[in-house]
């Protein structure tokens, strides 16, 4: 799985246009939220996905206002994988402003580095649980891979794994089941493998 995100990033920098190669040209380096807010270039916003989806939350990080008054974020979606967007007409849109928390980058990170991880990921392929919004920002910002969603939901995963391989572990000590013994035995190890796999994803 590994390989074929490669070779479709690989793929993807002869199809697709370079964003850090063509950034415009920054006249602030931040944006103001409608409600007066300043977020600088390299902090994190965060709004709820969907007011029916209130638990699942989006992820972008500021370019900053270009010398023609373009507010712009960086994003990572299923839509344009990575991309830079508006922030008003395309990450704010309808959702209350109010809900957008600021999650300011490190004082003692340059943005330039920041820019640095865009260009080593800007060709990848969104995957909501390997490659999402989240993980694609705190990367860029803060130097680590992670997602507090996907962490969560992998938790959840791993014990109800856990839950289906003591069932099926009890059915094997069970007498009754002894013709059944082989295929018990396969979906023992099945689990076990996949609760290893769960435990070992980075």
């Amino acid at each position: 799985m590994e390989q074929m995100e490669k070779n479709i990033a690989h793929m993807n920098r002869h199809l697709k246009k370079s964003i850090i190669n063509n950034l415009p040209v920054l006249k602030i380096n931040g944006v103001h939220l409608p409600d007066g807010r300043f977020a600088a270039s390299g902090d994190i916003l965060v709004r709820p996905m969907d007011k029916s989806k209130g638990a699942i939350e989006h992820f972008v990080f500021v370019y900053g206002t270009t010398i023609d008054n373009k507010e712009l974020v960086f994003e990572m979606g299923p839509d344009n994988d990575v991309a830079l967007i508006e922030l008003k007409t395309n990450f704010i849109k309808h959702h209350n402003c109010k809900d957008i928390a600021i999650r300011p980058k490190l004082v003692d990170t340059p943005f330039a580095d920041i820019l640095k991880r865009v260009e080593e990921c800007e060709f990848d392929t969104y995957c909501w649980y390997s490659k999402n919004c989240e993980q694609f920002v705190n990367y860029c910002v803060y130097g680590k891979k992670k997602s507090a969603q996907i962490d969560l939901l992998r938790g959840v995963s791993q014990a109800f794994a856990e839950i289906y391989l003591l069932k099926w572990k009890l059915r094997a000590i069970n007498p009754d089941n002894s013709e059944y013994m082989s295929y018990i035995k396969g979906e023992i190890a099945r689990l076990e493998k996949l609760v290893s796999d769960i435990k070992e994803e980075p």
